[in-house]
């Protein structure tokens, strides 16, 4: 058991939900055992020739419009060329955001929601059809989230990583099975804490997909910055909205199956454009993803003139899904050939409601009760489910080593392990790696093994006075990450 904690020698850097701490989307790795798990590099300026001999290229005229590319710069981005090919493009619901893919992969959103300090997080995955079969486990991964991505301010050697934005780039050679290139940027915005963090991660087992990737991210485009537009007239004005509440249908209302209800949004005109009906640009709100819940695609706002500071109500019909669940509706304002219009400090969070359609009753679980674990050679409590077993071990490498096992079972996943010793850090190969994370008030590093591999781990690995640790689960389902993330919330040095 001991052997294979120490055998782990690449990892992707995860961000928790901690106090003080990065999102879990923030992960880099290390590409040898030795070697600071951050790196900072140059963007590839010539793609391979495996890379550029193996992939049909998209041209411009293939893709569509929201993904048109930029101006070829050999200098700065790849440019894409050769054969034509179909690509389709995929439109971020969350983060305003374009991207053109292959034709024949798929691209799959999960939303994460809030977690630590990151907010609203955004994973999407592009994936071919074949994904999963023999030798074949390549996926491309764009995570957005506000706030948190700590990793996004070691980039000190800044390139243009995506069109006209600059970032970092590290690849991760094969010999780390599997290879991976990683990069993190940020959009430039007139204010720091507006600023949304991108993470974009290629696992791979062919090099040729390392030039798709450099094809994809030629085309990526971003418009989710506050807008400035020049609508009707000589003068340039803005759109800004402020959601100032929920009138009707607060999130998670209990609405009966086929039910009809009307969900209202308050808002207030921040910008120096006017809206409404009377011959401006912006004049109505639009459906931009989740659950439609019967909606027309667009509604016309209900005024004819809003002006800078005016108040409004605006209202959508909707109908409750027959099917329980939760189910979320998304909408923005709408400028005629221009932005989407949205609300929070990016001005691209969209209006949304939000609804429970309930079920037959089910009696309602209750939370396991909860123990904790004290311990008096490294000076620590920790707190674990009362129905989990405590198996604590104090033999191996270093002085004063105590492994602590936690699980909900004998065998089987999740499994969490916590590991202390002296005089050795816990992990070869990370003892030195760069420490991005504040962690109960000494810096700490978060790893990840993604969840492509078997089992899937995550990792915290920090250091206090002559004490290493290591807290890890290894687990099979996203769910399962949550009662480990409760878990590292638990632990706290006593002394």
């Amino acid at each position: 058991m001991f052997k294979k904690l120490f055998s782990l020698t690449a990892f992707m850097l995860l961000v928790t939900t901690l106090a003080g701490c990065v999102p879990t989307s923030a992960r880099v790795s290390s590409a040898d055992a030795g070697t600071p798990i951050v790196q900072v590099i140059r963007v590839q300026t010539t793609p391979s020739p495996a890379e550029t001999a193996t992939l049909p290229t998209p041209t411009a005229a293939a893709l569509p419009a929201t993904a048109t590319l930029p101006p070829a710069s050999p200098t700065k981005l790849p440019a894409i060329n050769g054969a034509a090919a179909t690509w389709k493009t995929f439109n971020s619901p969350s983060y305003h955001y374009a991207i053109a893919y292959p034709s024949d992969w798929t691209a799959s959103v999960e939303n994460a929601g809030t977690m630590g300090e990151a907010m609203q997080i955004e994973r999407v995955i592009f994936k071919q059809p074949n994904y999963g079969t023999p030798n074949q486990f390549s996926t491309i991964t764009i995570e957005a989230a506000q706030h948190g991505y700590a990793t996004t301010g070691q980039c000190q050697n800044p390139t243009e990583v995506v069109p006209g934005i600059r970032g970092c780039r590290r690849p991760l050679p094969k010999a780390q099975n599997p290879a991976q290139e990683v990069i993190w940027f940020q959009p430039p915005m007139a204010s720091a804490n507006a600023q949304p963090y991108f993470y974009v991660q290629l696992v791979y087992d062919d090099a040729q997909y390392v030039a798709t990737l450099n094809q994809m991210l030629t085309t990526f485009k971003y418009a989710g910055a506050p807008v400035t537009v020049t609508p009707q007239g000589d003068g340039t004005c803005t759109y800004r909205a402020t959601f100032l509440g929920d009138v009707t249908i607060p999130d998670n209302t209990a609405v009966a199956p086929g039910a009809g209800f009307t969900k209202t949004w308050r808002l207030r005109n921040d910008g120096t454009c006017a809206w409404g009906y009377a011959g401006f640009a912006l004049h109505r709100l639009v459906f931009v993803g989740g659950d439609r819940l019967g909606a027309l695609n667009s509604v016309e706002l209900p005024f004819p003139e809003l002006r800078y500071g005016g108040t409004v109500d605006i209202s959508v019909p909707m109908v409750a899904s027959l099917n329980s669940g939760t189910y979320r509706s998304n909408w923005r304002l709408q400028v005629d050939n221009g932005p989407q219009v949205g609300v929070g400090p990016n001005g691209d969070t969209p209006l949304y409601a939000q609804i429970v359609v309930p079920g037959a009753a089910t009696p309602t679980a209750m939370p396991p009760a909860w123990k904790t674990y004290t311990s008096s050679k490294h000076h620590y409590v920790v707190s674990y489910p009362a129905n989990w077993t405590l198996d604590v071990q104090t033999s191996g490498p270093g002085r004063d080593p105590e492994y602590v096992l936690l699980r909900p079972a004998p065998t089987g996943l999740p499994i969490v392990r916590l590991y202390a010793l002296k005089d050795a850090p816990p992990i070869l190969g990370y003892e030195n790696c760069d420490r991005n994370l504040q962690f109960r008030g000494v810096l700490a590093c978060s790893i990840s093994l993604p969840k492509g591999q078997i089992p899937a781990t995550q990792m915290l690995v920090f250091q206090k006075d002559d004490s290493y640790y290591q807290i890890a689960m290894e687990y099979e389902v996203q769910q399962q990450l949550a009662m480990f993330e409760e878990i590292v919330k638990s632990f706290q040095f006593t002394q």
